[in-house]
């Protein structure tokens, strides 16, 4: 299906105005600096668990069934191939942005799973 030659202007508009004043924003510069941040940070701990990890049930079952689709093993002090980080695209890609920042969090050991201070006991 074609736009007509009206509404296809009207798009370009529509995605300049986006772009200048919505995607360039330094508000949106600053989300997008975080959430590479947290996602990179993410990945490189990720990678770091399953490299030191010794039995598959301590990692994520959603990491452990990518890591059987792509015919990924525990390493055992080998190399990672293809097929783990593989595995690790795939959970990562199965993840709401909210999980994945809380997730980086985690294992970045800036947040404690569910120790938030509503979780403390009162003293």
């Amino acid at each position: 299906m074609y736009l007509g030659e009206a509404p296809w202007h009207e798009m370009q508009v529509i995605e300049l105005i986006t772009k200048r004043f919505l995607v360039s924003s330094p508000a949106v510069g600053r989300l997008q600096r975080a959430q590479t941040a947290a996602l990179n940070s993410l990945f490189d701990n990720l990678v770091a668990w399953e490299r030191e990890a010794t039995d598959l049930r301590t990692l994520p079952p959603s990491l452990q069934d990518a890591l059987q689709v792509n015919a990924a093993v525990l390493p055992e002090g080998e190399p990672l191939t293809l097929g783990h980080y593989r595995a690790i695209r795939d959970y990562l890609c199965g993840l709401s942005d909210a999980q994945a920042f809380s997730i980086s969090q985690w294992l970045s050991g800036i947040a404690l799973p569910g120790a938030s201070l509503n979780d403390l006991p009162s003293a």
